[in-house]
């Protein structure tokens, strides 16, 4: 049964992820990340990063003296953004598998990216 479970688990978030690759066609991260005022040297948190277009798209607006946090409690989504980051030769990103953001010094974030994820969250007033 647990085997079965991973499974389905595995096809959902490949569905979820196929979503979002044809969401950024037509609203591409990169520019949503740009508008609201992501530059080089930032560094940014995306809690929730999923498959990873935001956290790829910061880690290419916040240049090589920036930093991304990619950050998300899903196996898969920590997988599939290491996999991306190394296939397009990103070194500024920083995976953190988890719920807590134990692994971040404390006022060295500038931006906190949340996208498509607050309605996931059980108790989201804590996140907030």
């Amino acid at each position: 049964m647990i085997l079965a479970d991973k499974l389905c688990h595995n096809i959902s978030f490949r569905m979820m992820a196929l979503q979002f690759r044809l969401r950024d066609i037509s609203e591409p991260p990169e520019r949503i990340l740009a508008e609201i005022g992501i530059m080089q040297g930032m560094t940014v948190l995306d809690f929730g990063c999923g498959p990873g277009s935001f956290s790829l798209a910061a880690a290419r607006l916040t240049g090589h003296m920036g930093k991304v946090y990619a950050m998300d409690i899903d196996v898969h989504a920590i997988n599939c953004v290491d996999k991306a980051a190394r296939h397009h030769g990103v070194e500024n990103i920083q995976i953190i598998n988890g719920e807590t953001m134990g692994d971040i010094p404390t006022g060295t974030v500038d931006v906190v990216v949340m996208y498509d994820v607050l309605h996931q969250i059980r108790i989201p007033s804590q996140i907030l």
